[in-house]
């Protein structure tokens, strides 16, 4: 094997070691729940549980679905800040922070404790 050839080969099991760190392995920070519980969940498990809060929230604040793409749909599930360029780093936390703000009024609530869990874990 060429030494570029292994050297490829070094960092995309560095790249796939990354990935799957940061999709498959839980964090640990949590809105809701303790450090234990959150770190047997899996990003399937807390995207389920913010898009049911976020379906509540549309429910009572129908402008809230203008963040339904970027931040809750099944494509921001695969949102990876580290891949994202300065620019779309920016407007991502321009766009969390409209929502941010948009959810200040429902923090009380299951719901918006949902969304605010799913923000945390996915995009912290």
């Amino acid at each position: 094997m060429s030494s570029l050839a292994s050297q490829l080969k070094n960092i995309a099991s560095l790249d796939a070691d990354r990935l799957t760190s940061r999709t498959g392995a839980p964090s640990s920070k949590s809105y809701l729940f303790p450090a234990k519980v959150a770190a047997t969940q899996d990003l399937d498990a807390v995207h389920a549980l913010g898009q049911s809060g976020f379906d509540e929230l549309v429910q009572l604040d129908p402008q809230m679905e203008e963040f339904e793409e970027e931040l809750f749909s099944e494509a921001a599930k695969r949102t990876d800040r580290m891949m994202l360029s300065e620019e779309e780093n920016k407007k991502l936390d321009e766009t969390l922070a409209r929502c941010l703000g948009r959810l200040g009024k429902w923090i009380g609530t299951m719901a918006g404790g949902k969304c605010i869990e799913w923000l945390v874990r996915r995009f912290r």
